[in-house]
């Protein structure tokens, strides 16, 4: 079993920073997306979002299913509310897409993290393999891997924050972190 290192301010900072250094383009372009398309009730901006982000963040919405996720996300009332103040029920309404019956839970975490990346962290199954060898690894806290929505994500990763006192570090940096070293973990 590989020992993951303790994850510190510094090393997370660290792992951040080489993440924008080699996904620079990447960043920069849904950034200026998602600040030029702010709102989501004009079914074309969130299309444009709905396809840069999938294909850019391999978020796994497949090709047939793009429109259909964008329809449902144009319609979700008061969606921009929920994700201004961080509600974790604007994931949960985004994953709840009856057109496709397909639950697109990275998705959704991808698509509020871009919008409010304060209050929504990223779920994928890079950062999914990674807080459970950590909970393995430092039994930070307690749950059944892989059966949780989108409050009990948040709530590991806040416990995840909280026992390695990392309070002060935002989401889009420890998603950041999580990734590298899940990425690693699943190609061993």
């Amino acid at each position: 079993m590989v020992h993951l290192p303790c994850p510190t301010a510094q090393l997370i900072k660290e792992e951040a920073d080489k993440f924008d250094q080699e996904n620079s383009l990447d960043e920069e372009a849904l950034g200026l997306l998602f600040s030029q398309f702010p709102g989501n009730k004009a079914l074309p901006e969130v299309l444009l979002k709905v396809i840069a982000l999938n294909k850019l963040y391999g978020a796994g919405v497949r090709d047939p299913h793009i429109s259909a996720v964008a329809r449902h996300i144009a319609g979700i009332a008061g969606l921009d509310a929920l994700l201004q103040q961080g509600s974790p029920d604007a994931a949960e309404r985004i994953i709840d897409c009856k057109e496709v019956k397909r639950n697109y839970f990275s998705f959704a975490s991808k698509y509020c993290s871009w919008h409010n990346p304060d209050a929504f962290a990223i779920y994928s199954s890079e950062i999914d393999a990674c807080l459970w060898r950590y909970r393995e690894q430092d039994n930070f806290t307690k749950y059944r891997r892989g059966s949780y929505d989108y409050r009990e994500f948040l709530r590991i990763m806040n416990a995840f924050r909280n026992h390695y006192g990392l309070t002060s570090i935002g989401f889009k940096d420890l998603d950041k972190f999580l990734l590298a070293h899940g990425a690693r973990l699943l190609l061993r």
